[in-house]
């Protein structure tokens, strides 16, 4: 599973179809400014995790959100909630694969580019950082699912040195318990003061797009309701 037009307007996504194998993505600046730009230090330091809550609020409905961060040479980040619709709705939003830079604010271009049977590749670019900093990033994912219950997924290209995580699903209460995990190692050196704050804006904003979409989606099996037709006023009223 989300502003960023340059970034991926410099590199050509992939069609549909196309082979997996891509020509290196990052260089040294690219990979560089990324590493500040994700906040994922790779120097040595002692890991520390911090736990908070916070709620996502939308209409009627209220969802608290835990996000877990470790740091140490990896960065991890995890996030758990319960959302207060049904499994499938929960699933149809976290496989739209190709609308996922509408829900994740650092995604700008997100696109299936070959599937076979319950795995699929996915390329993604998009822009993170802060301030002057922001650089821009490419990366193609293996994704492996396991139907309305697991989606795990790595990097195979791309500007990380390690990206990898997964989404699990499981009913709850009449609801559907969503954990969200990511791991994510940089190929240079970040300080740690970016890798804190990025880290933990990043997968707000990300588990917040996905609680927001699945509490505005209809239900599973319902079509989304048609937009009524627009009329330019010239029509008379009819008999």
């Amino acid at each position: 599973m989300t502003s960023f037009a340059p970034a991926c307007a410099s590199t050509d996504a992939p069609g549909r179809g196309a082979s997996v194998a891509t020509p290196r993505l990052a260089t040294w600046s690219t990979a560089t400014a990324l590493a500040v730009a994700w906040g994922l230090a790779a120097a040595p330091a002692p890991a520390s995790a911090r736990s908070r809550t916070h709620v996502v609020v939308v209409g009627r409905d209220t969802v608290r959100v835990r996000l877990v961060e470790t740091f140490h040479e990896t960065s991890m980040v995890r996030a758990e909630c319960v959302i207060p619709r049904p499994v499938p709705v929960v699933w149809r939003v976290l496989t739209d694969y190709d609308h996922l830079d509408a829900i994740v604010p650092a995604v700008d271009t997100s696109r299936v580019v070959g599937r076979e049977g319950p795995d699929l590749t996915l390329y993604q670019c998009g822009r993170a950082g802060l301030w002057l900093l922001r650089r821009g990033f490419h990366v193609l994912l293996r994704v492996h699912e396991l139907p309305r219950t697991y989606i795990g997924f790595h990097a195979v290209e791309g500007d990380f040195r390690r990206f990898e995580g997964s989404w699990q699903v499981a009913p709850r209460g009449g609801g559907t318990w969503v954990a969200h995990r990511v791991v994510v190692r940089p190929r240079f050196w970040a300080p740690a003061w970016a890798q804190r704050r990025v880290a933990r804006a990043l997968m707000r904003a990300t588990i917040d797009g996905i609680v927001r979409r699945c509490l505005a989606a209809p239900p599973a099996g319902v079509a989304p309701a048609p937009r009524p037709a627009v009329r330019d006023g010239r029509d008379g009223p009819r008999d």
